[in-house]
């Protein structure tokens, strides 16, 4: 499948994204851990976590396509026109509940978050290498809540929704900093 977006420029910009996050976390910034009902169920250490968490097992569903080795691959059969119009938009509706396996834990361990930035760089790093040969991985893995996605469609997730969570985490601490 051709999409009009690509991983040779999602890639850098979820490294920036990346390494924004991590700055945010290491400058330790009061409010991380403090939650704002009013906007989120979660606070912004656990929006970090949630995403970095998943970004580790969206950019490793690339890397196994792209190697074409994984239990889970398999030929496209749930792609949806939502999903790629969402992809294409880079968008995602808020409201949605994450699935369980990617759910932050109430007490955020800060070492832990800061590992699974790392990991998170050098699987970019990794994917970067190869980002021109993704479109040549037709098959897909599933997402639990939007159906398959190819490997070019789960680096675009990955930074689409990173973006998203990190314009929720701003707003949290736009009411942390008045």
């Amino acid at each position: 499948m051709s999409h009009p977006y690509g991983p040779e420029s999602d890639l850098p910009a979820l490294e920036r994204r990346i390494h924004e996050i991590e700055a945010r976390i290491v400058s330790g910034r009061a409010g991380l851990s403090e939650r704002v009902p009013e906007l989120s169920g979660w606070s912004q250490a656990e929006h970090l976590f949630h995403v970095v968490l998943a970004n580790e097992l969206s950019l490793k569903n690339a890397v196994a396509l792209h190697a074409r080795h994984g239990r889970l691959i398999r030929d496209p059969e749930d792609a949806r026109l939502e999903t790629e119009a969402h992809l294409i938009e880079g968008v995602i509706p808020r409201g949605h509940t994450a699935p369980r396996f990617v759910t932050p834990p109430k007490a955020i361990d800060i070492e832990l978050l800061l590992e699974f930035v790392l990991g998170n760089r050098s699987l970019i790093g990794e994917l970067e290498v190869v980002a021109g040969e993704l479109a040549h991985a037709p098959r897909a893995i599933p997402h639990q809540l939007i159906g398959d996605l190819d490997a070019v469609q789960w680096v675009r997730f990955a930074r689409v929704h990173t973006d998203h969570h990190w314009a929720i985490v701003g707003e949290i601490e736009a009411v942390h900093s008045t």
